[in-house]
């Protein structure tokens, strides 16, 4: 009898501990969270439309800003759009849509990518590196810099006027209530040929 007894308190206790550490590791604990990143549902077309119209009313004066066509992002394009290879794409990037110049002789390009988890940090470091983003993509025509940002599980590129900048981060901002932008990193400025300037130990 007393054998059984103590078999039905140590099962008793067992589940006991069971159910504090379940506890302790829920939104309410101690414990690291798993809930996803915010923004999964967010519609990435229609925010970087958003982006766009809005950085089209509040640039500085006298900044053009060409007319635009919003594209879809895929595996098959990911790497002349936005810089990354097919199976990086996949791995780490949920959707994106760029806003580039109607125009080939115009040189602008925004686009927004919604990441995986965690994921924004790589690929920001991934479209800013060297082998990323190309900026010499159009022919004999460069963007005044390319920047990238990342801010919660979205990235932003923008290769832009540089007068731009500020006003394309800001409006990226906007989007998002309780997310903070990270900083920008500025991996090309347009010289004579339109080479690149020097990459950061954060670039590589």
């Amino acid at each position: 009898m007393k054998k059984h007894v103590s078999i039905i308190l140590i099962s008793v206790l067992m589940l006991s501990m069971l159910a504090i550490a379940g506890c302790n590791n829920g939104n309410g604990g101690s414990g690291s969270s798993t809930e996803p990143e915010e923004g999964a549902e967010y519609d990435t077309s229609l925010m970087l439309q958003q982006i766009m119209d809005s950085v089209k009313a509040n640039v500085p004066e006298g900044v053009f800003i060409p007319m635009t066509m919003n594209i879809e992002v895929n595996g098959d394009n990911s790497k002349g759009y936005i810089g990354l290879e097919t199976d990086k794409f996949g791995e780490l990037v949920i959707d994106a849509h760029v806003a580039m110049a109607g125009i080939t002789s115009q040189a602008f390009l925004v686009a927004l990518i919604k990441c995986n988890d965690n994921s924004s940090a790589e690929v920001k470091n991934l479209i800013g590196r060297k082998e990323g983003f190309d900026s010499g993509r159009w022919i004999c025509v460069f963007p005044d810099v390319s920047i990238v940002v990342e801010c919660g599980r979205f990235v932003l590129l923008a290769a832009v006027p540089e007068a731009a900048v500020d006003t394309v981060v800001s409006e990226l901002g906007k989007q998002f209530q309780n997310t903070s932008v990270g900083s920008v990193l500025k991996f090309y400025e347009k010289g004579d040929e339109g080479e690149v300037i020097p990459f950061t130990e954060e670039s590589n």
